[in-house]
């Protein structure tokens, strides 16, 4: 979910502990010169977030009403948190609000601005974008298919720049890593993914935005459990990269206990399934610290599962 609230001095991001529903924090202002106006917007579109999560589709009619002082937040010459704030209502909107289809009428107003904002300046207003390009591809349906070509090659073009993974534009990137990976799983019959995937690949790990890096490396191991053709390679030549991104966050925070055990049930077939030189080729492929937390990793007991609530 797209939040509003916190400083903007630099980009962040958090989960939901009660819902495991993701946030995108949308900066407010760093000193009171507006008169408070930025923070009221950000609060403003907090409510509007709880409304969306917990009423849907029903709440939409309201929320038209407020659509005269939201559309003008999105304009260039706006500052930039209250263009964060209109982009996360967006967001929220789509992830939220779209289970008949009615997010649709909405894309017209915020699509343009979107669309533009993909390089903005301000990392809090790139990383709203961003992880808005990630929910128009799971939950925006067949008419986000016209607009996919373009998503992915904005996506793409935003990871790999040169400075992608430095200073702030790390949490930004992650999420550009995250959506690339939702527009592979979820459109992929709307465009050739064939580049989409080498980047995403090349781009792996996470490590920046650990919520976003566990929503990432879960789509990893499921296209691998799932025999994803153009993931594993038409040969399964892309294993030994898989093995080697598993190598780099399996004992770290960077995966759920759940998805690590998958990760040991994958390894342990990959060890009973593959030919011997297919075995040699991904452990060639580690580096003798990665051999080893990975070696550590699957000595370890597997985690137990979480108590039922």
């Amino acid at each position: 979910v797209a939040k509003a609230g916190k400083a903007s001095a630099q980009c962040t991001s958090s989960g939901n502990a009660s819902g495991g529903v993701r946030q995108v924090t949308c900066g407010t202002p760093r000193d009171a010169t507006d008169g408070g106006w930025a923070l009221l917007n950000a609060q403003v579109a907090e409510c509007i977030s709880s409304f969306l999560k917990k009423f849907k589709s029903q709440f939409l009619p309201y929320l038209d009403q407020l659509m005269p002082q939201i559309l003008p937040l999105l304009q260039p010459n706006r500052a930039a948190e209250e263009r964060c704030v209109a982009i996360c209502i967006f967001d929220d909107i789509v992830e939220h609000a779209n289970e008949t289809g009615q997010a649709v009428r909405y894309f017209e107003h915020f699509m343009p601005a979107l669309l533009g904002a993909y390089k903005d300046d301000n990392c809090d207003v790139r990383q709203a974008v961003l992880y808005g390009f990630g929910v128009l591809a799971q939950f925006g349906g067949d008419p986000v298919k016209p607009a996919v070509p373009d998503l992915a090659a904005k996506l793409i073009e935003v990871i790999t720049l040169p400075e992608s993974r430095t200073g702030d534009n790390e949490v930004a990137t992650d999420n550009a890593v995250s959506a690339l990976g939702k527009v592979i799983q979820y459109q992929r019959s709307a465009f050739d993914p064939t580049a989409a995937m080498s980047t995403w690949l090349s781009y792996l790990p996470v490590k920046g935005d650990k919520e976003e890096a566990q929503i990432v490396h879960e789509a990893l191991v499921r296209m691998v459990e799932t025999g994803d053709a153009l993931l594993v390679g038409a040969s399964q030549e892309n294993l030994p990269h898989v093995v080697k991104i598993f190598s780099q966050v399996v004992n770290e925070e960077l995966m759920t206990d759940e998805v690590k055990n998958r990760v040991r049930a994958l390894m342990m077939s990959m060890q009973t399934n593959l030919q011997p030189p297919q075995v040699a080729a991904i452990w060639g492929a580690l580096s003798p610290e990665e051999q080893a937390g990975l070696q550590m990793f699957m000595q370890a007991p597997a985690a137990s599962p979480p108590p039922a609530q």
